[in-house]
């Protein structure tokens, strides 16, 4: 289950043809797993039921239920392509020399988990720069992730590139490691969501 506002609580409850309620409570902040385990249930049917606590929007995924003595595995998770045309998340003159976040969270949906992007990159002055694009949190230099692609001096490229968002629909970019004087231009073009 995904929740739209931070600390909103989410109640999944089981009730059953017979007055009884088995219920699950987790706080949640990004996507959050809410599991009722290894219960008996008595009545004709069970009715599965998610509440909050406050008005709030909120996106619920099941992820399977098994009933009998056999737990059944899961199948694969299905994803689909969601086509943006051109959205651009960072459009400036300048350059970020450290790895910074892009949050597309206005651009994708809660369900997005990695963007197909169009990076416009053009380089000015210097010799050759490399920038680079990789799932929020990582560490290390440019050539460690995604490179986009080494620039020389006086040059705009185009460069396709995919990237994994994390759970706040974020990822990192930079877009040299020289001070050099360049433009970033950097677009969705389409993304992948859970299905």
């Amino acid at each position: 289950m995904w929740v739209g506002t931070a600390g909103t609580t989410v109640t999944m409850k089981l009730v059953t043809s017979q007055p009884t309620e088995v219920a699950a409570t987790a706080t949640a902040q990004a996507w959050t797993i809410i599991k009722c385990e290894n219960l008996a249930l008595d009545g004709t049917y069970v009715d599965l039921q998610f509440t909050t606590d406050t008005a709030d929007t909120f996106y619920v995924v099941p992820l399977g239920v098994c009933i009998g003595e056999k737990a059944v595995p899961l199948g694969p998770r299905p994803t689909r392509w969601v086509d943006k045309g051109t959205v651009y998340i960072v459009n400036n003159t300048d350059v970020n020399w450290t790895w910074t976040d892009v949050d597309c969270t206005a651009s994708t949906s809660p369900l997005a988990m990695r963007v197909y992007l169009m990076y416009m990159f053009q380089h000015d002055s210097g010799g050759v720069t490399t920038p680079a694009v990789r799932r929020n949190g990582l560490t290390g230099d440019p050539v460690s992730y995604q490179e986009v692609g080494r620039i020389a001096q006086n040059s705009l490229h185009g460069h396709p590139v995919t990237v994994l968002l994390d759970d706040a629909n974020i990822f990192e970019y930079i877009g040299s490691t020289d001070i050099l004087v360049e433009k970033n231009y950097i677009s969705i073009v389409t993304y992948e969501e859970w299905g």
